[in-house]
């Protein structure tokens, strides 16, 4: 483990929605969702992901390199440390799989001793229209700093729209959202309560119908772990 010198103040404020939706929060979950980074870069992100009981869960192209080849130092931090990601601890890699037969498989999940999260996997239907809730990490340069924020997000479409091209995935969901998600963004995870519904891919925040981000689908997260795990 590593001692961060980031990370200083807490952002586990309740949240809630200011047009009259049930609060979606879980603020004594925040110690879950985790920024993930590349040795020796600790004060800038590569992305997010999520504890899930004793899995962190996040979209695998966040430890790949501009080459796509997978970085050799992965860090995540929890619990006011570094804690290194090893090989040994993956239990699925699907980070060369990215788009077949209609499927986006950019999974990466990890197996992690010591941690039991309450988070768990939704595994009912989802509906247009149904208000999920994210923590992203944010980096704020003049601080030197990796921050949560807060957003609320709205379902969209029950497929997942293509990134960079044409169709849908059909293991992946749309939503939009009022802000602009940004690089360091993706495996942040979508939940309400204690349920995490899917994790962000990437997305459009220029397009002529606003805002949407594509989220990798909890119940095919759960289906890939009951698979490999039973």
């Amino acid at each position: 483990m590593i001692d961060s010198p980031y990370f200083n103040e807490s952002m586990d404020e309740d949240w809630v929605l200011d047009d009259g939706h049930e609060i979606v929060d879980f603020p004594e979950g925040n110690q879950y969702i985790v920024p993930i980074f590349e040795a020796p870069h600790f004060n800038m992100h590569k992305g997010c992901g999520i504890f899930v009981g004793s899995y962190l869960i996040t979209v695998g192209h966040v430890t790949l390199d501009k080459n796509d080849s997978p970085l050799q130092q992965v860090y995540v931090y929890y619990k006011d440390s570094f804690i290194q990601l090893n090989d040994e601890n993956i239990i699925y890699d699907g980070r060369g799989n990215l788009d077949k037969d209609g499927v986006h498989d950019d999974l990466l999940i990890y197996q992690v001793s010591g941690v039991d999260s309450p988070f768990t996997l939704n595994e009912q239907n989802i509906k247009i229209g149904q208000i999920l809730y994210t923590e992203p990490y944010d980096y704020i340069e003049e601080k030197n700093d990796v921050r949560q924020s807060g957003n609320e997000c709205k379902i969209i479409s029950l497929q997942g729209k293509v990134l960079n091209g044409d169709g849908v995935w059909s293991n992946c969901f749309s939503v939009n959202n009022p802000c602009i998600f940004h690089s360091g963004n993706s495996g942040s995870a979508l939940f309400c309560r204690n349920v995490v519904y899917g994790l962000l891919i990437g997305g459009d925040a220029t397009g002529e119908n606003g805002r949407w981000y594509t989220v990798l689908d909890s119940r095919y997260i759960k289906s890939i772990i009951d698979n490999h795990t039973s």
